[in-house]
């Protein structure tokens, strides 16, 4: 958003976007990994890009966080551990639940619930699982905008 000049929610939705396409592709990369390898590879995806984000100084200012422009007129960085202004964040639970009440949800549930009986059952359980890693990418993406341009500073939490 800063050094393509675009609106604050076009950030936003640019950055749900390339998180929709990192989820999907780490899904396809780990998901067919079983137990401590899946959280082993995702814990050093998450890594790497820790340590991508510390070297690229220029670009992220590294630790010390990228200076955002604020979401609102009333916001203040000392609001970091301050909830939202209003009712807790309405959008993002109306598109969870109706996620949770589609055909999809059931098809999450059936694979919580039992992965084999599931894929017994013809639900492609690799496919729904990928989908739900790039899905739970972009919900995390959306929240960490809405935040960062909230506190004013974008920087990842320790």
């Amino acid at each position: 958003m800063l050094y393509a000049h675009v609106p604050i929610l076009v950030g936003i939705a640019a950055g749900a976007v390339v998180a929709a396409a990192m989820g999907y592709g780490l899904g396809t990369l780990c998901l067919r990994m079983r137990a401590i390898y899946l959280a082993l590879a995702t814990w050093a995806f998450a890594e790497s890009m820790r340590l991508l984000i510390t070297v690229e100084y220029e670009i992220t200012r590294g630790d010390l966080g990228l200076a955002a422009p604020f979401l609102f007129a009333h916001s203040a960085p000392d609001a970091v551990l301050l909830p939202l202004p209003g009712p807790r964040d309405r959008g993002g639970d109306l598109a969870a639940r109706e996620l949770m009440d589609s055909r999809i949800g059931s098809y999450m549930r059936a694979i919580r619930d039992d992965e084999e009986a599931a894929s017994v059952m013809g639900v492609d359980t690799f496919k729904w699982k990928r989908f739900v890693f790039a899905i739970s990418a972009v919900f995390a993406a959306v929240a960490g905008g809405f935040q960062g341009h909230y506190v004013g500073l974008l920087r990842r939490r320790r």
